[in-house]
């Protein structure tokens, strides 16, 4: 049987670019379909260190070959003020011959916008949501985007792409039905083609070589993009109450974006910047390393599906606290694993904080025990398997439909 040619076509380039969840969640998606021959997948999306764009060529992640077409190349300085997502719209319009004379048999994406430029290669379409869409321009970087009518012009762009797709994955229940809340005469007429599915923590974030951090303190970490929506400065707030009562902590912030020198800013009004490190973006074995010898993990994101960052957390055995956001709350499943709060409260994030860094040595081992355990129901080849059982559904029934039409 000849496996279903599958183009995955998402907003970077497969590889880091940009930092974030949706690239992580790709990479994991390949790792996990690793020796699956069911699925053939090619790769559409952007360049970011200079590869000739409009031309086929070869890829490798994590030591398998994949084909891959960069349809637009961005620079770090052009990143900053162009929408990547516009970038990438205008390349898959700009290349589509190159793309249709694949003649995929399914185009799996991840962005509302890139429906339009795609439908028009006629092959069913499967779109993944990865948390609630009614936030992605309304807490966009750009001003501009944030601004009434262009809100109002992508909730059209939005609401195109959920019904003419032929099928719908979205990464959380909650996001999904935060969504319908806020636009409830769509729900009739897309529930029954959602399907859920979670994301995945990553395999390769393993304990290689451990960077070793002073063990005179204890950590506390937090890891993403820094943006307005993950509330890093809360996160900073609630730090600098803790340090406070004890002096005997530090924080860990990894990632980087378009907050940071404004976070760094932030850390020193409160006081607390020299017992802060912003590392940037590090490494998976880096991250390991930082997350395992880390106390708690503090996550304070305004809008998620169900969070990367968290499960690799726990997969590392380090317990969280979270905002009550997206499918969070169902992976917290007890005190060991980690701690919901209610809205962004300084106070009992500070309070579960310092039952973590208080935990003894007997405690310490429990905790990291269930963590592990919490995370091992989130694996890549579990989301590798429901995503390409999804693609395979969809493409046999678009051809049933197609048989039914030719009788």
């Amino acid at each position: 049987m000849k496996p279903l040619r599958a183009a995955i076509v998402a907003v970077c380039d497969f590889d880091v670019n940009p930092m974030g969840g949706e690239v992580s969640l790709l990479r994991n998606l390949l790792s996990g379909s690793t020796g699956d021959p069911s699925t053939e997948y090619s790769l559409i999306g952007l360049s970011f260190n200079g590869e000739e764009t409009g031309c086929w060529q070869e890829k490798v992640i994590s030591g398998s070959n994949y084909n891959w077409l960069p349809v637009a190349s961005i620079s770090q300085n052009l990143s900053r003020f162009v929408p990547l997502r516009l970038r990438m719209a205008l390349g898959l319009r700009k290349h589509s011959k190159q793309i249709s004379e694949r003649n995929f048999d399914i185009v799996y994406f991840h962005s509302a916008e890139l429906f339009s430029p795609l439908r028009c290669l006629n092959v069913p379409l499967v779109y993944h949501v990865h948390g609630n869409p009614y936030y992605t321009v309304r807490m966009s970087r750009f001003p501009l985007l944030r601004t009434r009518p262009f809100t109002l012009f992508y909730d059209t762009v939005i609401e195109s792409a959920l019904k003419g797709s032929d099928r719908i994955i979205w990464a959380a229940c909650r996001s999904k039905d935060e969504y319908f809340d806020l636009v409830p005469h769509l729900k009739p007429t897309l529930e029954d083609k959602i399907d859920i599915v979670h994301s995945s923590f990553d395999a390769m974030l393993d304990l290689i070589q451990e960077e070793t951090l002073d063990s005179r303190f204890k950590y506390i970490i937090t890891v993403g993009r820094l943006s307005r929506i993950k509330h890093i400065d809360f996160i900073l707030e609630v730090f600098a109450s803790i340090q406070k009562i004890r002096t005997d902590i530090r924080m860990l912030v990894c990632g980087s974006g378009e907050e940071e020198d404004a976070l760094k800013e932030k850390a020193n009004i409160l006081g607390c910047g020299k017992s802060v490190t912003f590392f940037g973006n590090v490494d998976k074995h880096r991250l390991a390393s930082y997350l395992n010898q880390s106390r708690v993990f503090l996550f304070a994101s305004e809008s998620e599906a169900l969070s990367l960052v968290v499960l690799e957390s726990l997969h590392m055995g380090t317990p969280v606290v979270s905002t009550s956001v997206g499918d969070v709350p169902l992976v917290i499943e007890n005190e060991y694993v980690g701690s919901i709060v209610e809205g962004w409260d300084e106070k009992e994030f500070v309070q579960k904080a310092i039952h973590y860094l208080d935990a003894g040595e007997e405690e310490l081992k429990t905790i990291r025990s269930a963590c592990g355990k919490a995370a091992s129901r989130y694996t890549p080849e579990r989301m590798a398997s429901e995503i390409n059982k999804v693609l395979h559904s969809t493409y046999d029934a678009s051809h049933k439909v197609q048989d039914a039409d030719n009788k």
